[in-house]
């Protein structure tokens, strides 16, 4: 992937794994992630990308060239009172069907033999 483009620069590439997906489900952040309040208001359906800041605010997007807008504040929950903490999504790798594991199989034959052993490998 790394070469997949030259210019302007080359993509940065980031590997993760399981131990990188967290359950966010129990902090409860926000009562709604409808950004409106009014008919005719945006409602979630509108929403076309959400941006969790370090502050504890909260940005959203109507249109991908939209700029960012603040997430109505009177919406959003202290995150520090809750006594609940982020925990790793999955213990484990996840295993995939037999049918999605051999049509990974049969792409290794245009895929770099660099990357064969992490095909070879997957849980099924």
């Amino acid at each position: 992937m790394k070469k997949a483009r030259v210019k302007p620069h080359p993509y940065e590439v980031k590997y993760i794994d399981h131990t990188f997906f967290q359950d966010f489900t129990k902090l409860r952040l926000c009562k709604s992630l409808r950004p409106g309040v009014r008919p005719g208001d945006p409602t979630v359906h509108d929403i076309r990308a959400i941006r969790y800041n370090n502050n504890g605010t909260m940005d959203f997007k109507i249109n991908h060239s939209d700029d960012w807008h603040p997430h109505p504040s009177h919406q959003l929950r202290n995150s520090t009172s809750d006594s609940h903490t982020v925990t790793p999504l999955y213990s484990d790798r996840l295993k995939i069907n037999k049918l999605k594991f051999k049509h990974l199989q049969d792409l290794k034959e245009v895929i770099p033999k660099d990357f064969h052993s992490f095909y070879n490998n997957l849980l099924h």
